[in-house]
């Protein structure tokens, strides 16, 4: 009796007409979601994909008839490219079956028909769309990603599109990098230039908190202890050739990390991760620390005569920093101190015109001393940079640690 009443249905009926309830009336097409997977969200490409279940309902009085004809049968389950279904297709599809997904289904998916003309339409989808990113947070980051349905050629005077039923997140299984707080939907009426009839469509809205144990620990800790190193490196005398080597080796750890936070995130210029960020700082005061201790290095086993800091340069490094960062300042012995003392001598020398060797002798204690006195004050220099890095770089991460702590709260 089912197979007759599926014939007596489709005898007559014509697949590519759209059903008409009533003269002048619209079509009222219901859309649900139902989200069944997460299976992946890629930052590079800013896409995600999604297993869902569609759920279209609408009225065909075309399709109905009277049950007590044959025998009380109220349900029958119909092809569905034997009946005419609304041309509704994902619009922000992000792969080439993103259009073509829906309209397939509707070759091996049965539809569900009611006595009274229901149609329900229950496809299973892969969906992949296209998603604006924020990683600014990352990991701490939340993302919103939605799924845009319409008709293709109906407008809203033809086809009205409603929000319909979903079975909510009961069979939704949990992702492991991703948690879902949130899902709603949102009716939209757009008008476009080319038309003046409105078009409608539904978005389905997900909100997504990315898990962060993952990220905690195999980036977040690593990297505070090469921070921590770091820091301690700025307390290693300019003059030690261990405080190069720790220098350089936190430096190319750094780096290893930065590439792997590039690897992960969209290569736009719209946002920055602070975590990136925060990486690029501390390898900048690493760096300077580097650059000071191979200055010194550089000046100190010079085989000329080192050159001495001058002008806005000295006031900076040897007064006005020190003062600033609680720092004794540097002893002010120039080489005009040197200058008087070696006048004495001369003067002294022509006086006693015999005694040559405590002359020369003289001056070449007046010229080690003032070198001794150029190094100390390089010296001097680069340790004020490495307390001036280290300042830096503590308040820094404190900032950062505050804002991180924020956003993930």
């Amino acid at each position: 009796m089912e197979g007759k009443l599926i014939q007596n249905l489709l005898q007559d009926y014509d697949p590519h007409s759209r059903p008409v309830i009533q003269q002048n009336q619209n079509l009222t097409v219901e859309l649900g979601l139902s989200l069944l997977q997460l299976l992946e969200l890629k930052e590079k490409s800013q896409t995600i994909k999604v297993s869902v279940f569609l759920h279209e309902t609408w009225t065909d009085l075309n399709l109905g008839w009277n049950a007590s004809n044959y025998d009380n049968i109220t349900v029958v389950r119909i092809p569905s490219f034997q009946i005419w279904h609304p041309d509704i297709y994902l619009y922000n599809a992000a792969d080439e079956q993103g259009f073509s997904s829906i309209a397939s289904a509707t070759s091996f998916i049965k539809s569900i028909i009611t006595s009274s003309g229901l149609v329900m339409f229950v496809p299973p989808l892969l969906l992949t769309a296209s998603c604006r990113m924020d990683v600014t947070w990352f990991p701490f980051d939340t993302q919103t990603c939605s799924l845009r349905f319409g008709s293709w050629t109906y407008s809203g005077h033809q086809l009205d599109l409603r929000i319909g039923t979903t079975a909510g997140v009961s069979d939704y299984l949990e992702n492991g990098e991703w948690s879902l707080l949130a899902q709603n939907a949102t009716r939209m009426v757009k008008f476009y230039d080319c038309c003046p009839e409105p078009y409608i469509h539904i978005d389905f809205t997900f909100v997504l908190k990315r898990r962060v144990l993952y990220y905690l620990f195999n980036l977040i800790v690593p990297c505070c202890l090469i921070g921590f190193l770091a820091l301690l490196g700025f307390t290693i005398p300019p003059d030690s050739g261990e405080k190069l080597t720790l220098g350089v080796t936190v430096l190319f750890s750094l780096i290893v990390f930065l590439n792997m936070i590039t690897e992960t995130m969209p290569a736009n210029s719209d946002r920055v991760p602070l975590l990136g960020t925060y990486f690029n700082s501390v390898m900048f005061m690493i760096a300077s620390s580097v650059v000071s201790t191979v200055l010194f290095n550089v000046y100190r086993r010079s085989i000329s005569p080192a050159r001495r800091l001058t002008g806005i340069t000295r006031s900076a490094f040897l007064i006005w920093f020190p003062t600033i960062l609680g720092l004794k300042p540097a002893p002010q012995f120039g080489r005009e101190k040197g200058v008087a003392l070696w006048t004495r001598v001369i003067g002294a020398s022509r006086r006693r015109p015999r005694d040559n060797d405590i002359l020369m002798q003289s001056r070449a204690t007046i010229d080690n001393s003032d070198e001794r006195m150029t190094l100390y004050e390089w010296k001097f220099a680069a340790v004020v940079l490495d307390r001036l890095c280290l300042i830096t770089s503590v308040t820094f991460a404190f900032i950062s640690f505050l804002v991180f702590f924020a956003s993930a709260l």
